[in-house]
């Protein structure tokens, strides 16, 4: 269940700050491999637009990831009266 847990948090946090961030002010990433693509997206900060695009992107994920384990059940099991 731990490894779960941060290959989700991975997946879903870090991953998408990654993506999501501008970085290039910094020294260190100028020698990353593929640093056009790592560190390189239009927020350098928290701002308004951040929440409104990034924001929206985490709260939908994790929406998802509380209710897909339960629609197996609800959908399936429970019409087929194989819940009790």
């Amino acid at each position: 269940m731990f490894k779960i847990f941060w290959a989700m948090f991975i997946n879903t946090a870090i991953v998408n700050l990654v993506v999501n961030a501008n970085f290039q002010d910094l020294e260190f990433v100028k020698y990353l491999p593929f640093e056009e693509y790592l560190f390189n997206a239009d927020y350098s900060d928290f701002d308004r637009d951040w929440y409104i695009k990034v924001g929206s992107t985490f709260v939908a994920t994790m929406l998802i990831s509380i209710a897909s384990p339960h629609l197996l059940h609800v959908l399936i099991f429970h019409p087929l009266g194989k819940l009790k």
